[in-house]
């Protein structure tokens, strides 16, 4: 799906700028293809969670309309979704939590999980680059793992 895809692009485009010191500076990556194309795909992806926030904040609003003792029930659950979680709390104490919070939480969440898989198998690899013996020992258990069983 098109949320997947600017997840992988806007990473790709962190680390275009990461690695090109002419980006580096913030007027310099604004004015160029890559800042603008990160731009475009970062309201892509704020747009996108806007709408999450807002359906399930309209849920939830209509939830507390309809039913309160069915909204307690949920609401006591063991595992409330991150999401609701947040909404209660804005719910019941106005001003602590605004949607933008809201917004960045749920990035921060859901970005984390692609950056953290990524930023372990990169380490492991730099580990194996580093070290030759324990590279070569890897690559032995794998060959007998897969092709001599």
């Amino acid at each position: 799906n098109q949320y997947v895809k600017d997840i992988k692009r806007i990473s790709e485009l962190m680390l275009r700028r990461e690695l090109c010191v002419w980006l580096r500076n913030s007027f310099m990556f604004s004015i160029s293809p890559t800042g603008r194309d990160f731009f475009k795909t970062r309201n892509r992806l704020y747009n996108f969670t806007n709408k999450v926030i807002q359906e399930r904040k309209r849920m939830f609003l209509d939830m507390i309309n309809k039913d309160k003792d069915e909204l307690n029930i949920y609401l006591d659950k063991k595992r409330t979704p991150f999401l609701d979680c947040l909404l209660q709390v804005q719910y019941n104490q106005p001003g602590i939590l605004s949607d933008l919070d809201i917004r960045e939480e749920v990035d921060t969440f859901i970005f984390e999980g692609h950056d953290t898989t990524s930023a372990a198998i990169l380490f492991g690899l730099n580990c194996l680059g580093q070290h030759k013996d324990i590279q070569g020992k890897s690559r032995k258990r794998i060959a007998n793992h897969f092709w001599y069983q």
